[in-house]
């Protein structure tokens, strides 16, 4: 239910799912909201920074260092 937190951080966290099954009920508010296994979160965990030079996630092995 994380979605929820970018549409009202102000829901708080133990009525998201009520939240989210309401909408679901009554809208098409989540309709594309993309479900992520729990595989595709562990294959991701490795992104943690965005970059804006390259307008992408990055790994923190990818951060270029600027000064020692």
């Amino acid at each position: 239910y994380h979605h929820i937190h970018h549409v009202n951080a102000k829901i708080p966290g133990y009525n998201l799912r009520k939240y989210h099954e309401e909408v679901v009920a009554t809208s098409n508010l989540f309709d594309n909201v993309v479900k992520l296994s729990i595989y595709d979160c562990f294959e991701n965990i490795k992104f943690r920074l965005f970059s804006e030079e390259k307008n992408r996630y990055i790994r923190l092995d990818e951060v270029s260092k600027k000064s020692d």
